[in-house]
């Protein structure tokens, strides 16, 4: 099977999109990718988390820091 892509662009505060660069960037990952797998891994995402080669956890300090925010 051939892979697709589709090119979306939105619209974001240049706040937001220095976050997104930089959190990118401590995961090592493109823009898009790392956006990808936001989205997969959102807790209302019509998308299969496992359909991913992406773990946005870098050490167990930001399991903690995601559980606490969860409260």
């Amino acid at each position: 099977m051939i892979a697709m892509w589709v090119t979306m662009s939105l619209n974001l505060s240049p706040e937001m999109a220095q976050t997104i660069e930089d959190e990118a960037e401590k995961y090592g990952l493109s823009n898009a990718k790392y956006l990808r797998a936001l989205i997969r891994e959102a807790q209302s995402s019509p998308f299969d988390p496992t359909d991913s080669d992406v773990d946005l956890v870098v050490d167990d300090s930001d399991v903690e820091d995601a559980q606490k925010g969860a409260a």
